[in-house]
């Protein structure tokens, strides 16, 4: 009888909300965690892989911010010389001045100042997000050198 109760006492407590009855335990297998982390793609160690996905992220975040940015002040033409002068595919070619300012119908002349002003935000915005990751003024100078190549 006392054991019958001892056992019932365990299962009652373990269903408990507050003792994590509403969780579900689930098993870690490190084995399979370290194959996955070990089969990063193209062979690349699993920090450097971090890294590039985390860049990747940030940028592609500051992308997005811009674009909001300029749509809500009305500047979406200098979003789009941007994205069409900056944000070429790697594959092609970058277009020329002259191209970029055919496609979207302004003059030649406007496209430095539309890029000039889309890169100082874009500069702006992920200096913005930078500072708010980092703890340091050390680790931040150091993450805008990795992310942006600029020594501040």
């Amino acid at each position: 009888m006392c054991l019958d109760r001892f056992v019932a006492k365990r299962e009652r407590a373990g269903r408990a909300l507050k003792r994590g009855g509403a969780s579900v335990s689930l098993p870690l297998d490190f084995a399979e965690i370290e194959r996955e982390l070990a089969g990063a793609p193209f062979g690349e160690p699993p920090e450097d892989y971090f890294d590039t996905e985390w860049t990747r992220h940030l940028l592609s975040s500051a992308v997005d911010t811009l674009r909001a940015e300029c749509t809500a002040k009305g500047k979406v033409i200098h979003f789009q010389v941007f994205e069409r002068y900056d944000l070429h595919p790697d594959d092609s070619p970058r277009p020329s001045y002259a191209d970029v300012a055919t496609a979207l119908g302004i003059a030649a002349t406007d496209i430095t100042n539309r890029l000039a002003y889309a890169r100082r935000e874009f500069r702006r915005i992920v200096l913005e997000r930078l500072r708010e990751i980092t703890a340091t003024e050390e680790e931040f100078r150091s993450e805008a050198f990795a992310v942006l190549g600029i020594r501040l």
